[in-house]
């Protein structure tokens, strides 16, 4: 199998770009022949991916002309779409990601190639509803640059890329459905997962459970109403766990509107924030439970990595994370802030369910590596060509 790999960001960094990372590390662990067409490497990348920097030819007209944000983006698809035209060697499928795919999905499209397009979140109109909800419901406007501050100009862009893919990647069910409920063809939504560095996440071999009643709670990600921070904190408030000595740290760049809105929250017993960390793991260690309470997420990289530390989950039904609940997480409705306060309640009361629910996250923790992710894309990739296949079969026949 050949694959060309088109990401529109420098590759190796936070977020995205550690999925993107991953995936072609993957790929070429594997013996798969990988072309990456990206702007920039951060992290060095196994030999044998042949890389194709997008922004090297226009290295002068970059610093001239200041090419920032979606002008990258459409330099980058042009060059990746005109690279496809060219080729005498086309790849059995082109991996792209969104903003700077629809030209090179096109041109997949007039060349009889396969595209497919990763779609990391919820459907971007499913994202922009509940997070407008959320504007409303606490007063905090999401920042213009926000992921899911609506945009009808960005919706109308995603939607044409969804169109135009032959195949969409999304890393959880719970995401996959938004698309499906869209109106997407339910043959065109491949589900695969993303996962954890097993060198970074490891769980404290000295970690003791904590006493009753001082649960040692974690959220780690931007602090906004998209993120359902504001319902974590009000479960910790109803649960009662802060004047009994439990701990609920919260990890990561707040918006200053969300600060002021929710003072009283961030000021309560037991509450504590930090600023972005790149080393949250150190975080994850010390945690006991990881608390999403997401309204819209495609599948949470925290939620694999907090299990690599052997934290158990308590997190809404739209977290995407790979979990049993009742196992080894506790799940809530999106918004059942009773629901999420109780599962707080339950585990800070019995230790010993807490220690064997971390038991089993850690028994299956190999199964939610970035190794494990790799078969799962393989997998996603095969299933794309074996239906096309199928397609072209029943079309000849």
């Amino acid at each position: 199998m050949k694959v060309w790999y088109s990401f529109p960001h420098p590759i190796g960094g936070p977020g995205i770009a550690t999925v993107a990372w991953h995936q072609v590390e993957a790929l070429a662990r594997r013996g798969i022949g990988v072309v990456l067409f990206v702007p920039s490497v951060v992290r060095p990348l196994p030999p044998g991916v042949e890389v194709r920097r997008t922004m090297a030819a226009t290295r002068r007209w970059v610093t001239r002309r200041g090419l920032v944000g979606e002008r990258v983006w459409a330099w980058h698809d042009r060059w990746v779409a005109e690279a496809l035209e060219a080729t005498p060697h086309p790849p059995d499928i082109v991996h792209t990601w969104p903003a700077a795919c629809l030209r090179t999905l096109r041109a997949c499209r007039t060349r009889g190639l396969l595209g497919v397009r990763e779609a990391p979140s919820a459907h971007t109109a499913d994202g922009f509803m509940e997070a407008t909800r959320e504007q409303e419901r606490t007063g905090v406007r999401l920042p213009r640059k926000h992921p899911f501050r609506a945009d009808a100009v960005r919706l109308a862009r995603e939607e044409a890329e969804f169109a135009a893919a032959d195949a969409l990647l999304v890393p959880s069910e719970s995401a996959a459905t938004t698309y499906r409920d869209r109106g997407v063809d339910p043959g065109r939504v491949v589900v695969h997962r993303y996962g954890f560095d097993p060198g970074r996440f490891q769980p404290d071999p000295g970690w003791q459970p904590p006493r009753p009643g001082q649960l040692r709670a974690l959220y780690v990600g931007r602090i906004d109403p998209a993120k359902g921070v504001h319902y974590a904190l009000e479960a910790w408030e109803r649960s009662g766990l802060g004047p009994r000595g439990g701990r609920f740290t919260l990890v990561g760049a707040m918006l200053p509107k969300m600060a002021v809105a929710y003072r009283h929250r961030f000021g309560a017993p037991g509450v504590t924030t930090r600023p972005f960390t790149a080393d949250v793991a150190a975080y994850m260690r010390a945690a006991d439970v990881l608390v999403l309470a997401s309204v819209t997420e495609g599948s949470a990289l925290v939620t694999y990595e907090a299990q690599g530390c052997g934290c158990v989950l308590l997190v809404s039904e739209v977290s995407g994370a790979d979990c049993r609940p009742g196992v080894d997480a506790l799940v809530h409705p999106v918004r059942d802030v009773e629901a999420l306060a109780g599962h707080l309640v339950e585990l800070a009361a019995d230790p010993g369910r807490l220690v064997s629910m971390r038991r089993r996250v850690l028994e299956r923790a190999d199964r939610l590596t970035w190794q494990a992710a790799g078969d799962a894309l393989v997998a996603a990739y095969r299933q794309v060509l074996r239906g096309e296949r199928d397609r072209t079969s029943v079309g000849e026949a």
